[in-house]
């Protein structure tokens, strides 16, 4: 109870940012004071300290996934032999710079670096979160093994799970999981879009983003992505216009 009205009395000078923090740190709460979950076979099984939520696997979803990455193994190789240079799909090394705006007063500065080669690959990815009024700061991280499929010669999917987390006055860390879509309706100007979702206590932090993709091949690797980004934890949300610069091997 202390704690809670500590939150409550704090949240009404607390800007975006301490907003965002209070809902991380509520989930965590919920969790530690959640009794831990029992599976079918009645063994006690505690996720609130790194599971997925909803960590019961869904059969339907699991089947779905594998047969399209069994349906797409020979492609994705096949594009891998043949992939030209700078291209967006299976890239063998890929550099993120983006510059995002977030109403009222916050900004945010983020870098992602992937390395992968054909069908593996792994990405990490850092966010700074700068609020002016009242001035205040938040890091934010993942790190995750990355499954790519090239569905077509002009189409890209990939799969990703890794860990994620924030850190403020506090660190707030958990599993995370997602995809990520690209149509390319030729070698200059395709369409993208993220999802991410991790598990933080007994809550779960959802990061989407679709975005445009200017990348001419004069330009020798170099790309525009502007589109649009949110995060989203409990009733707190953190989301507005992003400028992507990426370079692309």
């Amino acid at each position: 109870p202390a704690v809670l009205c500590l939150l409550l009395a704090s949240s009404a000078s607390a800007g975006q940012l301490g907003r965002f923090a209070e809902a991380l740190e509520k989930s965590a709460a919920a969790a530690e004071a959640a009794p831990p979950k029992k599976s079918a076979s009645g063994k006690t099984l505690d996720f609130g300290s790194g599971g997925l939520g909803g960590s019961d696997c869904e059969p339907l979803l699991l089947c779905a996934f594998l047969q399209v990455a069994a349906a797409t193994l020979d492609p994705t190789f096949a594009y891998a032999q043949a992939r030209p240079a700078h291209m967006p799909i299976l890239p063998l090394f890929r550099l993120d710079g983006a510059y995002q705006l977030i109403p009222k007063d916050v900004d945010a500065i983020s870098g992602r670096v992937e390395l992968g080669r054909g069908p593996f690959a792994a990405a990490y990815e850092r966010i700074l979160f700068r609020e002016k009024e009242p001035r205040d700061r938040m890091w934010g991280w993942r790190g995750e093994a990355l499954w790519r499929m090239a569905v077509g010669e002009g189409a890209r999917l990939d799969a990703a799970v890794g860990y994620m987390g924030y850190q403020r006055e506090g660190s707030h860390n958990g599993p995370s999981t997602g995809f990520s879509l690209g149509w390319y309706t030729s070698r200059s100007v395709g369409y993208e879009a993220d999802v991410r979702w991790g598990s933080i206590g007994d809550g779960t932090s959802t990061d989407m983003r679709g975005r445009l993709f200017l990348g001419p091949k004069s330009w020798k690797g170099f790309a525009l992505r502007p589109g649009y980004r949110g995060i989203r934890t409990g009733d707190a949300t953190l989301h507005g216009p992003e400028l992507t610069v990426s370079y692309t091997w």
